[in-house]
């Protein structure tokens, strides 16, 4: 199945007394590129995260290709369990302030000690880590549920990118009708130029022979004229460009069945497609069939944009 690049999905559950918010957003890149943003006092949860992200995006059918952003936040509920438990340190606070208001009075400063400012000195508390605590039980817990969270986002991210690769398949698709329909016109012009370059050469030779006076065919001979217009007719041959045409046509609509990844495939395919049609068009023999190579260069260019965000 054709996915798109670009997606988002988010999803927000409270859980075990937190309420736990993924984000995933992507957008189209030419390689894999996956980052995992917690706030830093979850930052023990990222690696897991990212693990348990790479092994959903890499399986079959969850397969993600782009620059995808995982971003999470957990909020403690009122009543819920704490992440990190912060305690003062009553013995180190004291002297912390008794050493303050000596340093007030023996150098005669202003006295500005506010809650705030003393608390600017992170040594006064003692923080526990979610990650230690009960032996990283609680760590486990809190990652089980952003691991929940993040499957319901993932599921609504990829729900998003099929439906937009669907869409995109489908014009994809009707593009390449217009190319075929096209082709078929050009190999039937192509024909016709063949049979009215001989009927204009013979034209020419019977005005000359009678401007002359003399029977030219004759003279030059009925094999030369065949050779003629055999050697023109190799010239503006397209036959084997219009095989090889079809048979990408062919082959696209195969791709654009597959369920797994197509993009770097598309897009070779697209390259060989522009091959056929740009030699096509150099040995275009009248306007009709140039105009008609100008089609399918166009519609191969829309594909061309469209397939730059597929996975």
């Amino acid at each position: 199945m054709i996915k798109s690049m670009t997606g988002f999905g988010r999803h927000t559950e409270s859980i075990n007394g937190m309420d736990v918010t993924v984000q995933i957003r992507s957008v189209n890149s030419r390689y894999t590129d996956m980052s995992v943003k917690l706030p830093r006092r979850y930052a023990f949860l990222e690696e897991k995260l990212r693990q348990h992200a790479q092994a959903f995006f890499s399986s079959g059918a969850s397969s993600a290709r782009g620059k995808i952003e995982i971003s999470a936040s957990i909020e403690a509920l009122e009543g819920g369990a704490a992440v990190d438990s912060v305690a003062l340190d009553r013995s180190y606070a004291g002297q912390y302030i008794n050493a303050l208001r000596q340093l007030r009075d023996e150098f005669g400063l202003t006295d500005d000690m506010t809650v705030m400012s003393v608390a600017g000195n992170r040594d006064l508390f003692n923080i526990s880590n979610a990650a230690d605590r009960d032996g990283g039980e609680f760590a486990e817990s809190l990652f089980a549920s952003v691991r929940s969270v993040f499957d319901s986002a993932a599921a609504s991210f990829n729900a998003m990118r099929e439906a937009e690769g669907k869409r995109m398949a489908e014009d994809v698709a009707a593009r390449l009708e217009t190319c075929g329909a096209h082709t078929d016109k050009i190999e039937a012009m192509s024909d016709r130029c063949r049979q009215a370059y001989k009927e204009k050469l013979e034209q020419r030779i019977t005005e000359l022979s009678g401007e002359a006076g003399v029977n030219i065919r004759e003279i030059a001979g009925e094999e030369r004229l065949i050779a003629e217009v055999a050697l023109y007719a190799e010239k503006i041959a397209v036959d084997e460009e219009i095989l090889r045409l079809r048979s990408h046509i062919k082959q696209y609509r195969r791709f654009l069945e597959e369920k797994q990844p197509v993009g770097r495939k598309l897009d070779f395919l697209t390259q060989e497609m522009n091959r056929e049609i740009n030699t096509i068009g150099s040995k275009a023999c009248d306007t009709e069939i140039a105009w008609l190579v100008v089609e399918v260069k166009g519609e191969l260019e829309k594909i061309r944009e469209q397939i730059q965000n597929i996975e």
